[in-house]
């Protein structure tokens, strides 16, 4: 399996919360912070899909937590929009910024609030 494949696969276990499978590819050395044609991380898709456990393990291991997609949204963006409470707050303790624009000048609030997710846009909004 070459480097990219490596990469990827880090990225696709981190979507389906799949630890120990995140733990192998970081042992067969993918990059922690690869990112996928659209800049998601392992990182940012633990929290856009609520692995929790994935968000703790990636940051022991060194990920950037401040790192964006290509469209500027970072992983506080991703856990608002699926209103993922643990994952939001998790990431506020660790210090991802919930004043962190997009390139379009949007911050994880409101896209917490445009999908409905009121219970995480009111937290984000308060923090």
């Amino acid at each position: 399996m070459d480097k990219t494949q490596i990469d990827n696969k880090l990225i696709e276990v981190a979507k389906n919360g799949k630890l120990k499978k995140i733990k192998n590819a970081l042992k067969e050395g993918a990059d922690i912070n690869a990112k996928n044609n659209d800049g998601k991380t392992a990182f940012i898709w633990s929290a856009k899909n609520g692995h929790l456990n994935c968000l703790k393990y990636l940051v022991e291991q060194g990920a950037d937590i401040h790192i964006t997609d290509n469209d500027g949204a970072n992983a506080l963006h991703y856990a608002a929009i699926s209103g993922h409470q643990s994952c939001l707050k998790y990431l506020v303790k660790q210090g991802v910024d919930p004043e962190k624009k997009n390139k379009a000048g949007e911050i994880p609030a409101d896209w917490a609030a445009a999908n409905y997710e009121f219970a995480a846009s009111d937290y984000l909004y308060a923090v």
